[in-house]
């Protein structure tokens, strides 16, 4: 029973592919952190062209860039902080600061390290990831739903992928 009732958790809140939390999980954490703290920043990032890698490097390749993301996501976010995968290229991370120039430079560490994927297997494939960023500090009122963060950092993201250029450096872009 111990181990249908674990199968049962790993499957409700976890992704099946990478591991990471799903966005049912997410959710629930995002929505505790709300009422909480002001002192946050949710983060939604983007691999661009990803059905393009998937493509040209196949499924397993590109499942195995998913499950980098995750590692790399893993080592990256403090006590406090967590991320899930959304769908197959989005992942969203709730940094426990609001500081916008740590948060910059912090995703830009990341990018990196996600960009070193296809050294691995000697390809010259430069990957482009975006990212749309809401911090706390930016929300007016006491009190805000999570469907409403939600959109913000969603709308950050698209400005994001509208403005997208050849580095990561000026394509985080806060909602407001």
């Amino acid at each position: 029973m111990k181990r249908n009732s674990r199968a049962l958790l790993r499957f409700a809140y976890y992704d099946q592919l990478t591991g990471s939390y799903n966005m049912v999980k997410f959710s629930h954490m995002l929505e505790e952190t709300i009422a909480s703290t002001r002192d946050f920043s949710l983060v939604a990032m983007n691999i661009r062209k990803f059905k393009f890698i998937n493509e040209t490097f196949g499924d397993e390749v590109a499942n195995q860039l998913l499950c980098y993301v995750k590692k790399v996501l893993d080592e990256a976010v403090f006590e406090g902080e967590f991320f899930c995968r959304e769908t197959a290229d989005k992942f969203y991370i709730l940094m426990r600061t609001s500081d916008e120039n740590l948060v910059q430079r912090r995703l830009e560490e990341i990018t990196e390290h996600i960009r070193d994927f296809f050294l691995h297997y000697n390809r010259q494939y430069r990957m482009m990831i975006y990212a749309g960023v809401v911090t706390g500090a930016e929300i007016n009122g006491s009190f805000v739903k999570r469907e409403e963060l939600m959109s913000h950092v969603m709308f950050a993201l698209d400005r994001a992928k509208k403005r997208q250029q050849d580095d990561f450096s000026g394509s985080v872009y806060s909602a407001v």
